[in-house]
């Protein structure tokens, strides 16, 4: 039995301002920001409400999505799944992906159907 060994050499994933971005770009989110009330903290001041900024790393940080649209801040791309994903680059870093490897990897997402990988 002959099977094929398919050896890909590492790449590295770039940051990348919304301006630097083109159509057809592969790209993926790094972290974003998320924004929340003061009083959302057990012990806070009833009198010093302010919104508290957090960094995070989202569940489907690392999947490759398919820009389609670019109106900045805004990013419009496809996830494996052709649902879209609307990337607010104030709020979001991305990084774009190399093409041989997003292609691969979207491949492999696209066949697994309710995916962890894939959120909505």
């Amino acid at each position: 039995m002959k099977t094929a060994e398919h050896l890909q050499e590492a790449t590295l994933a770039q940051r990348v301002a919304g301006e630097d971005l083109h159509v057809d770009d592969y790209v993926a989110v790094l972290k974003t920001t998320g924004q929340f009330l003061s009083c959302m903290w057990d012990h806070f001041d009833p009198g010093s409400e302010k919104i508290v900024r957090v960094p995070y790393i989202p569940d489907d940080a690392g999947t490759p999505l398919k820009v389609f649209a670019i109106c900045l801040p805004f990013v419009y791309a496809k996830r494996p799944n052709d649902t879209v994903a609307t990337i607010d680059l104030r709020m979001t870093e991305i990084v774009r992906v190399d093409k041989g490897i997003a292609k691969t990897v979207r491949k492999q997402i696209k066949g697994k159907v309710g995916s962890a990988a894939i959120l909505p």
